[in-house]
Order: structure tokens, then sequence, then C-alpha cells
């Protein structure tokens, strides 16, 4: 049971500090940063990837200049 609460928080820091890393690289309110969040945790749920990783791929997204409102879709492009 201890182990499944340290993965658990173990992986919310992951995709806190991978949303830290789009926050810094994109200009957005804390709503849009919120619905990238949820939108990388629905998506980690129903394919094979984590949603650190997609955070990830948004922030390389931002990085090659994609504004905040394209790296949901962008992120998901890349994936698949």
């Amino acid at each position: 049971m201890a182990a499944a609460g340290a993965a658990t928080i173990a992986a919310a820091a992951s995709i806190d500090t991978s949303l830290t890393n789009v926050k810094k690289t994109v200009n957005g309110t804390d709503e849009q940063y919120l619905k990238l969040k949820q939108s990388a945790i629905e998506f980690s749920q129903t394919n094979a990837v984590s949603a650190s990783q997609i955070l990830d791929i948004q922030a390389l997204g931002a990085q090659l200049g994609f504004a905040i409102d394209e790296l949901d879709e962008f992120g998901r492009v890349v994936r698949l």
C-alpha cells in the first residue's frame, strides 16, 4: 500500500515538473496551464504514454514556437 502511495506522489511530482517546463517556454494563464495538465493526464489514461511525457513534448513544441492553444494538439500528434 505504501509503495502505491509513493508511486502516486512520484508521478504527481513528475507531472508538476514537466508542467513547470511548459510554463518556462510559453506564456499562458493558470487556466490554460491547468487545461494542458488535465488533457495530458486524460490522454495518458488511454495511451501508452505518461502525462509528464506529453507535457515534455508540449514544452518542446513551445520552444519551436507553437502557441499555448496549439500545444495540446501538438503533443497528441507528435506522440501518435
